[in-house]
């Protein structure tokens, strides 16, 4: 009864940390005065490319990571203009596998080095990189890359896409003196 007990509290704190867990790193040029961008395009030639793995790089995951950046860019008060951008995006997801391993305690003792592997679990690792570049001098000024575990069959709907570019773009543009 303590490892089923023990087994359902582990497998808990894994589904609560597949679940909310999302780390972003943020890098970004303390010299640059973001407040004077107004305008972006994407990278490539004002051209929305997405690069990621061959299983979602299809039209629909790229028509729903254009909005949702495009939204998210718009409520940031920047505007998409294919004629005259400040700004270059690229934005690039990597999908990995990664492996946890559940433990029990084999027999009643509590003896740290009695414990034995209960269950494997395979999950898969999600990173999405937005990359700015000021136009004018062709340097990157930004960059945000947001990691999380996914879940084994991620639903590809436009409120994830939205939820997860607000949350790699959450401190975009930087406050002064951050």
């Amino acid at each position: 009864m303590k490892i089923l007990k023990l087994l359902v509290m582990i497998s808990s704190m894994v589904a609560v940390s597949i679940g909310c867990s999302v780390r972003v790193h943020t890098k970004y040029d303390p010299r640059v005065d973001f407040t004077q961008y107004k305008r972006y395009c994407w990278l490539e030639g004002c051209e929305f490319t997405f690069t990621g793995p061959s299983y979602i790089n299809n039209q629909k995951v790229k028509e729903l990571m254009e909005k949702a950046v495009k939204a998210e860019m718009q409520k940031k008060g920047l505007t998409y203009d294919r004629e005259n951008p400040q700004l270059l995006l690229d934005v690039h997801e990597a999908v990995e596998t990664d492996t946890a391993y559940i433990y029990h305690r084999s027999g009643e003792e509590a003896v740290f080095m009695n414990f034995t592997p209960a269950q494997e679990v395979v999950l898969l690792k999600g990173t999405l990189i937005i990359d700015m570049i000021d136009k004018q001098t062709g340097r990157m000024i930004w960059r945000s890359v947001a990691t999380s575990y996914l879940e084994k069959n991620p639903e590809l709907t436009e409120e994830n896409f939205a939820n997860g570019v607000a949350i790699a773009l959450k401190k975009f543009p930087p406050k002064k003196g951050n």
